[in-house]
């Protein structure tokens, strides 16, 4: 992933994709809900602290992701 530091520049948003585990249908950590379906979350949108919540959760999947900074002119 580029390190961008505007997200004018950026062509992906890094970002952290977050899931728990099958056996947990539902887990509550940093003012977020996950679930075994997950969803990402912009990295520019989390403290340091919270990612090394999230990462550090032996209930949770996390992933390093990133989205589109456009969005899709299609829809």
């Amino acid at each position: 992933m580029d390190d961008e530091t505007t997200v004018s520049n950026q062509t992906e948003i890094p970002a952290l994709f977050i899931r728990t585990r099958k056996a947990i249908l539902r887990r509550r950590r940093c003012g977020q809900v996950f679930t075994p379906e997950g969803h990402g979350i912009a990295l520019s949108g989390l403290t340091a602290e919270q990612i090394s919540a999230f990462e550090s959760d032996p209930t949770l999947i996390v992933e390093e992701c990133s989205f589109p900074a456009d969005p899709d002119e299609d829809e």
